[in-house]
């Protein structure tokens, strides 16, 4: 289950690369807040650290716990935004 993580998220990181600007946007806006409980805009902390990290971190999720991801994309419009620019790639 690591190996997968680990693996989409590195995956993720060359994806982001080839994005063009406006898909990247989505990423790169940053929006304080992250409750370990909840995730309001992000998916992880270690998302909040930047566009690139938050893409891979939202990729790896899309990947391995897509359901888990929905959940909490209902509780935000930022995180919603984020899984469905998911679903649209």
């Amino acid at each position: 289950e690591r190996f997968m993580e680990v693996f989409y998220h590195e995956l993720g990181h060359l994806i982001y690369a080839s994005l063009d600007e406006k898909d990247k946007a989505v990423f790169e806006k940053r929006v304080p807040m992250y409750a370990r409980n909840g995730a309001p805009n992000y998916i992880t902390e270690y998302a909040t650290t930047n566009a690139n990290e938050d893409f891979a971190d939202s990729f790896m999720m899309y990947m391995t716990r897509r359901g888990v991801f929905g959940k909490k994309a209902m509780r935000s419009e930022v995180l919603r935004v984020k899984y469905e620019s998911m679903e649209a790639s």
